[in-house]
């Protein structure tokens, strides 16, 4: 909005794909002179090839707003769809809209068509379930994701570790948000001595860390190797307790 409707200089530091939402032109330089976006590249592609890793599925299953082309980005189906392509792995998609307001009714009735959406999903034969950004509240997720976990069927969020710690099986973090906040502040100070921001360079990707959550694991029956364990920066428990 602030680059095709004002003549604003502007800098964005956290978006899902700053290229195809538009926001700049380019990779390593915006191609704007006056906009400047922070990149980590192919941050899906990553996190779903240490998902393969560990779970090596054959059939998964994704939820997001099918009817919004917007959603096919942030919510990293268009990712999942060339993971599947390369690793030959079916995918089975349900749609539910996520274009609600905030009232406590149409939360609701979202809640309930994701629940709707999982249970059909977990009937499907999938053998993965890759959780994408959703409006769920964390006192929901248990109810939520039960059809996956009572089937033994591993949760695999893309979104955020935060999906781990309220009952998501695993995730991998792609953001250090410690030493990207560095990078930002170097890109804004270089701004303010008066380097034009499309001769920032925009790229810095951190290192993945592996996330898990015991309990899911333990209730879905599911077992996984001890160096797969081990090589966890963070095991969430009972209550969302690392």
């Amino acid at each position: 909005f602030v680059k095709d409707n004002t003549s604003a200089q502007y800098m964005n530091f956290l978006a899902s794909d700053p290229i195809g939402a538009g926001i700049v032109d380019g990779a390593e330089f915006s191609g704007i002179e006056r906009g400047w976006a922070h990149l980590s590249l192919g941050i899906d592609a990553r996190a779903l090839s240490v998902m393969h890793d560990i779970f090596s599925p054959t059939k998964v299953g994704i939820v997001y707003n099918l009817d919004d082309p917007e959603s096919y980005i942030y919510s990293a189906a268009a990712s999942v769809d060339a993971y599947a392509a390369e690793k030959g792995v079916e995918v089975v998609r349900r749609s539910v809209s996520d274009d609600i307001d905030d009232s406590d009714e149409m939360y609701q009735t979202y809640r309930d068509e994701m629940l709707t959406a999982h249970q059909e999903l977990a009937a499907s034969g999938i053998d993965l379930y890759i959780l994408t950004t959703s409006l769920l509240e964390p006192e929901d997720f248990a109810l939520v994701l039960a059809p996956f976990v009572e089937k033994g069927i591993p949760v695999f969020s893309v979104n955020s570790t935060e999906d781990v710690r309220y009952g998501a099986t695993a995730a991998v973090e792609m953001f250090d948000y410690e030493n990207i906040g560095r990078f930002a502040a170097e890109a804004l100070l270089a701004w303010k001595g008066g380097q034009s921001l499309d001769g920032i360079s925009q790229i810095y990707d951190t290192a993945p860390f592996l996330v898990l959550n015991i309990d899911t694991l333990q209730r879905s029956g599911i077992k996984l190797p001890l160096d797969v364990l081990l090589s966890a920066s963070e095991i969430y428990g009972r209550y969302g307790e690392s």
